[in-house]
């Protein structure tokens, strides 16, 4: 893991945890309108930067509370994750509901399914990364087709994926329990999904969290709302 950090330590602290195949950069408009607020603390997940290897959720959360730990972080005002950073906020909250104020899941695959479904998702991944790497020109094309409207943000991350990078990755969005949560705690978070995202039939199983806030955006797909209308998904979203 690679963390990266902007604005002033003294402000308010807000994680944002990237989506699948991408890194830092997709938040670059996040950043320019919330850095002023907050101190805005980025981890680029392993497997998504040269010469790594995503291996669990677990060593990814280790990282993190080291990294809070040696900076002397005691509290997390708001944790946002999208899509496999939601799987990764989501537990990390679960381990940790008295350092984050406030979890805000967007996207996220809390889906938890038989092998044969994960071994088809791990081959549709490869087969995307190998189609990817077959056609430099046309990357963004290729990953628009399997995420529509991230193609852009993974373009250059996910040429650096490897098979067990994948595998693990599969691992993390698709064999998720679903926690046990007071209510105090449901009320921390807020579930964020759009209305054509695939992810979104794991809404089924977080109806038990009757505390939690649920938002559906219309015509939406996957992580789209942040990255197509910031400043909306700011005030509508985040400020609430």
């Amino acid at each position: 893991m690679i963390i990266k950090t902007y604005g002033n330590f003294e402000k308010r602290k807000l994680v944002l945890l990237h989506p699948l195949f991408s890194d830092n950069t997709i938040f670059n408009k996040l950043i320019t309108k919330l850095s002023k607020d907050y101190y805005i603390i980025i981890p680029i997940l392993s497997g998504h930067y040269p010469n790594s290897t995503y291996v669990s959720i677990q060593k990814e959360e280790l990282e993190l509370s080291i990294y809070f730990k040696s900076h002397n972080i005691n509290k997390i005002d708001l944790m946002i994750g999208f899509s496999i950073g939601g799987n990764i906020a989501y537990d990390y909250f679960y381990k940790n509901t008295d350092f984050i104020d406030k979890v805000i899941i967007d996207s996220a695959p809390l889906l938890k399914f038989p092998y044969i479904i994960k071994r088809f998702k791990y081959k549709e991944y490869r087969n995307t990364i190998i189609n990817v790497l077959k056609n430099k020109n046309t990357r963004t094309n290729i990953l628009n087709e399997a995420f529509p409207f991230l193609g852009e943000y993974q373009k250059d991350v996910a040429p650096l994926m490897n098979e067990r990078s994948l595998k693990n990755i599969v691992e993390t969005c698709y064999n998720v329990r679903i926690h046990n949560l007071s209510p105090k705690n449901q009320s921390k978070i807020t579930f964020v999904y759009g209305t054509k995202d695939k992810n979104n039939i794991c809404l089924k199983r977080l109806k038990r969290y009757k505390n939690s806030n649920f938002i559906s955006v219309l015509n939406a797909s996957c992580c789209q709302y942040f990255i197509a209308k910031p400043t909306s998904y700011i005030k509508n979203i985040i400020s609430k």
